[in-house]
């Protein structure tokens, strides 16, 4: 809700020494924070449920997808942010395939 005003923010809070803003970056960090909330979320029900290879697979694909992703991409992007992308893409598979997971749970649990 800010986002159109954060240029105007910037100005009153840091005066003439106010960095440029970049919305791609803004975007990136609402995006992940977004993936990373839904990620605790279903982390939550996994873990409590006691049903964590769906995580446990998943979160190793992360990390070679990010690792990976970082090793061969970032010389060619060089920009920062990119790491961030890189872990949002390297969560979705997660934050896909989780819910799937904990809906099956939950329906096992109900058809009993």
């Amino acid at each position: 809700a800010l986002i159109p005003f954060l240029t105007t923010l910037f100005d009153i809070w840091l005066g003439e020494d106010a960095p440029a803003i970049n919305y791609a970056t803004i975007w990136h960090f609402i995006v992940y924070g977004v993936i990373f909330t839904w990620t605790s979320i279903q982390s939550t029900f996994a873990s409590g449920f006691g049903k964590l290879k769906v995580q446990l697979i998943t979160y190793v694909l992360a990390v070679l997808i990010k690792v990976v992703g970082i090793c061969l991409f970032a010389p060619l992007v060089e920009n920062w942010t990119f790491v961030v992308l890189m872990t949002i893409v390297g969560l979705l598979p997660f934050s896909i395939l989780q819910p799937i997971a904990t809906n099956r749970q939950i329906q096992d649990m109900i058809n009993v």
